[in-house]
C-alpha cells in the first residue's frame, strides 16, 4: 500500500496539471463579437453650381437610413431670391420632381426641413424670375442627411 500512495500522487498531480492548461487562454482567437458598423453621423454635402436666367439645375443624393433632412442655400452671388426645393429623385419625364420648394435668398440657416425614408432624393435650384436676361448667379446649396 504504501507503493500505491505515491503512485496516486503522481496520477492526482499530473491530472490537476493537465486540468490547469486546459483553463489558460489562446491568445490566437477572438471571442469578442463583431457587429456591422453603423454610420456615426449625418453626410454633409455641397452642391455648388452656376444658374441661368430662366434655367435650374439639380443635384440627387442618396438616403441610407431615415431621418431629417436639412437643404440650406448657403451662397448665391449676387444675392437674388431662387427657387430651391427638395423631391424624389428619377421621376419619370422629370430630373427632379419636387415635393416641396421654397423661394429664399442666402441664409445662415437651412430654408428646408424634412424627413425622408431610405432612397434616392434631389435637390433643385431654379430661377423664379430675378435673374436678370443672359446673366446668371453662382450658387452653393449645402444638403445635410442620414
Amino acid at each position: 500500500m504504501t507503493v500505491m500512495r505515491p503512485l496516486l500522487k503522481l496520477l492526482f498531480g499530473v491530472l490537476l496539471a493537465a486540468l490547469a492548461a486546459g483553463c489558460g487562454s489562446d491568445s490566437s482567437a477572438s471571442t469578442t463579437p463583431t457587429s456591422p458598423s453603423t454610420p456615426t453621423g449625418p453626410t454633409t454635402e455641397n452642391f455648388a453650381s452656376v444658374l441661368a436666367a430662366g434655367g435650374g439645375t439639380s443635384r440627387t443624393f442618396v438616403v441610407a437610413t431615415g431621418g431629417a433632412v436639412t437643404v440650406q442655400l448657403s451662397d448665391a452671388n449676387p444675392d437674388v431670391k431662387v427657387g430651391l426645393g427638395v423631391g424624389v429623385a428619377n421621376v419619370p419625364g422629370t430630373i427632379c420632381g419636387l415635393t416641396y420648394s421654397v423661394t429664399t435668398s442666402k441664409g445662415a440657416a437651412a430654408q428646408i426641413t424634412t424627413t425622408a425614408d431610405i432612397g434616392s432624393y434631389c435637390v433643385e435650384v431654379f430661377d423664379v424670375g430675378n435673374i436678370p436676361k443672359n446673366s446668371a448667379i453662382a450658387f452653393n446649396v449645402t444638403i445635410v442627411h442620414p
